[in-house]
């Protein structure tokens, strides 16, 4: 999933010229949010209690280049039963990018269930851009 959260938006303009004719024109412009874009870049979503799941996001710029030296918050979240969310943060990991854009984590997990991955960073300006997805841990059947 790409967080470059983005919108497309048509601009259409008539104007009438000096012979009194109308004269149209449009143009349909990608405005965004940030100028930073994270994507998840982690294998498999699919794992056993137990084991570490290696998190993998890459921080670019707009144009796609590698961005060095950015500070990113990881979080894994999961469910919470009484507000019926994943807002029950039980891990998180300030980390920053490499020489290739790349931030990299281990993930510990305990238990089986699904889990809700949260990226964040800001860029010079301070607006923050927010990714996020998912994965599995599961536990074998009984016998």
């Amino acid at each position: 999933m790409d967080s470059a959260a983005s919108a497309r938006i048509g601009i259409e303009a008539t104007v009438t010229d000096d012979s009194n004719l109308p004269v149209s024109a449009h143009q349909i412009v990608t405005v965004y949010q940030s100028q930073r874009r994270l994507e998840w870049l982690s294998g498999h979503g699919l794992y056993r209690p137990g084991e570490n799941a290696t998190l993998r996001l890459s921080v670019t710029d707009l144009a796609g280049a590698a961005v060095v030296g950015q500070r990113t918050r990881l979080e894994a979240r999961r469910w919470n039963e009484r507000s019926l969310d994943y807002s029950d943060v039980f891990w998180k990991s300030d980390v920053v990018s490499d020489k290739t854009g790349i931030v990299e984590a281990s993930l510990p997990l305990e238990e089986p269930g699904y889990y809700q991955l949260v990226a964040r960073a800001s860029d010079p300006d301070g607006r923050s851009v927010t990714v996020e997805t998912w994965l599995w841990a599961y536990a074998a059947a009984a016998a």
